[in-house]
């Protein structure tokens, strides 16, 4: 898939990260998984664009799967 580099701040601490789409349905559906760093867990975060009355609903779910002793703190 296609490589998403994202820069932001955690804890006011400059990150970077490297994220692959992993599914893409335009308008519908965006599933993202990161790939750099790659501990201490690798998150999947899902984006969901739904159609109602008042325009479109949009979730953003994240889930983590730990990749070692600190990544199951985390997930």
């Amino acid at each position: 898939g296609v490589k998403n580099q994202i820069r932001m701040k955690m804890l006011g601490i400059p990150v970077r990260l490297t994220s692959e789409t992993i599914e893409w349905e335009p308008g519908k559906k965006m599933v993202f998984r990161s790939i750099k760093p790659g501990r201490p867990a690798v998150g999947v975060a899902t984006h969901l664009f739904e159609t109602c009355p008042e325009g479109t609903e949009y979730t953003w779910s994240m889930a983590f799967v730990p990749t070692g002793i600190g990544g199951r703190v985390m997930a």
